[in-house]
């Protein structure tokens, strides 16, 4: 009988292996079942013990957030309008009107010395021609191909109008100082002893 005790007692421990070797498993099955329901139910926003659909908690809908942020963005939109003001009356200043003045005038010589070779170092007056009908009644001959947007150049000793968009020059002509010929008349007529006359 002591045999069969010890084989009982073999096969009873192998039978409680067995069991807990059964119970091990179930127990890690229904551990990975609930870990991956709980996985599930907080990826779909539910929790594993509520079966029905969780809400979305929003925030309430404020009238004070409304009206702050309609304040900020008016705020936002003021401060870029007086940038902008401001930025428009700097140029217009006499400071900013010179400086705008000397960039077109060195910007159109550059581009005219391309086309013309200009001797000596004088610094011509350049104008932009605005109303070329005024300019044609005072000498029809010379700006008769004048165009609005056209640019007078005058230097010391010739008168150039030229058409920077096209690069083109539309006329030249010499400048005659009328009061250096009177002069010279009369130093010539003194010169052969007759007196200067008047016209």
């Amino acid at each position: 009988m002591a045999n069969k005790t010890s084989d009982d007692v073999v096969q009873a421990s192998d039978n409680s292996q067995n069991v807990s070797n059964t119970e091990v498993t179930d127990n890690v099955d229904r551990a990975s079942n609930e870990s991956a329901e709980q996985i599930v139910a907080e990826n779909s926003g539910t929790d594993s013990t509520e079966k029905g659909k969780r809400k979305l908690k929003l925030p309430k809908f404020s009238w004070k957030m409304l009206v702050m942020a309609l304040l900020l963005l008016c705020a936002i939109g003021a401060a870029g309008f007086f940038w902008n003001d401001a930025r428009e009356a700097k140029q217009q200043t006499p400071e900013g009107v010179a400086a705008r003045n000397q960039q077109e005038t060195q910007e159109v010589v550059a581009s005219l010395s391309a086309q013309l070779l200009i001797e000596g170092d004088a610094k011509p007056t350049v104008a932009r021609v605005e109303n070329p009908d005024v300019l044609k009644k005072a000498n029809q001959d010379f700006y008769k191909n004048v165009q609005t947007g056209d640019y007078l150049v005058l230097y010391p000793q010739r008168a150039i109008i030229y058409r920077k968009e096209e690069k083109k020059i539309i006329n030249i002509a010499p400048i005659i100082n009328t009061s250096d010929i009177q002069s010279q008349s009369a130093d010539q007529q003194q010169d052969a002893g007759g007196a200067p006359t008047e016209e």
